[in-house]
């Protein structure tokens, strides 16, 4: 099957496209990682300086569920990250 020029610079045109789509619509790691941190650095703030006792509650079900059942322990790592990001 022969195609012409013409026809061969559309698909070339429709797959440029479409591989720029796709790239677009993968996150940046970096964006993901700022992402990430601001969503961090928002919720400790929330729990530690505006008494967001929901949101604490939250947080400490979520780390306890996923790591370790010492409510003790969470509050203290909690603070201590507060404490390194100056909050």
């Amino acid at each position: 099957m022969k195609i012409s020029k013409r026809q061969l610079r559309r698909i070339i045109k429709e797959e440029k496209a479409k591989i720029l789509k796709e790239q677009q619509m993968i996150p940046d790691a970096e964006v993901i990682e700022m992402l990430e941190d601001g969503l961090t650095m928002i919720a400790l703030d929330m729990i530690m300086n505006r008494g967001n006792e929901a949101l604490k509650s939250e947080v400490m079900q979520y780390v306890m569920d996923t790591s370790t059942n010492d409510p003790e322990r969470v509050e203290a790592a909690m603070q201590e990250l507060a404490r390194r990001n100056n909050l």
